[in-house]
């Protein structure tokens, strides 16, 4: 992750809870993950309230959205009474994918802001070297006229 998001992520403790507890999502044998999906399904939703202002766009709003309804569907899925390993696999899958994607959005969402500020010092720089010349010619005008 870029190191202005890092930054960003360490205020904000729930995202924190939320990437310590998803990232053991395809360790966890049944019981423990029926225990953990609802806490893990807590954190993301309160990741969706608690969006930093830095962070708050649509796009990634979308993929809280996302992570989401695939931890509601993964939730589905154990807690039917017949089990089917292979469907518990690919909602963990899908899950960790949405979770993969929110973070790339994230690390987009940095570098667009990194880039947006580089382009306004850049501008304003450009300005402040245009007004320096257009003084530099008014003072010359003012000197010719002064002689």
């Amino acid at each position: 992750m870029d190191p202005a998001l890092d930054d960003i992520l360490t205020n904000w403790s729930i995202f924190l809870d939320f990437r310590a507890r998803s990232s053991e999502l395809h360790d966890l044998k049944l019981e423990p993950l029926r225990q953990k999906i609802n806490l893990i399904q807590a954190h993301a939703d309160t990741m969706r309230v608690r969006l930093p202002d830095t962070l708050n766009t649509s796009a990634i709003d979308s993929r809280l959205r996302i992570i989401s309804t695939r931890i509601s569907l993964l939730k589905q899925e154990v807690a039917k009474d017949r089990i089917n390993p292979a469907s518990i696999e690919n909602e963990i899958g899908e899950t960790n994918e949405a979770i993969k994607n929110f973070y790339v959005q994230l690390n987009e969402k940095i570098q667009k802001d990194a880039i947006d500020r580089s382009r306004t010092e850049s501008e304003q720089a450009e300005l402040k070297k245009q007004q320096r010349f257009r003084d530099s010619i008014f003072e010359l005008e003012l000197q010719d006229q002064n002689n």
